[in-house]
């Protein structure tokens, strides 16, 4: 009988163990740093898009960058044309 509160006890023990290794697999959230917006250069593209961009960062080419993305995913930019 005492044999078997002993490997009563172990295992009460083990599953403590357990459960305490377990925690440390939980997700841990994530931290998105958001830029801050005053520190960077503003670009109007039309009446109703703004990009930001680095300060110093050439605003023509990123203007030229976007409207290619836009194209590349099949959306066809006129400017002055709103939707």
């Amino acid at each position: 009988m005492f044999f078997f509160i002993v490997i009563h006890i172990l295992n009460l023990v083990a599953m403590t163990t357990i459960r305490k290794n377990y925690n440390k697999y939980d997700k841990k959230p994530v931290l998105f740093k958001t830029p801050d917006l005053s520190k960077m250069q503003e670009v109007v593209i039309d009446v109703r898009t703004r990009i930001y961009i680095a300060p110093g960062a050439d605003p023509e080419k990123a203007r030229v960058r976007y409207l290619a993305r836009l194209e590349a995913r099949g959306k066809v930019f006129i400017p002055g044309k709103t939707q």
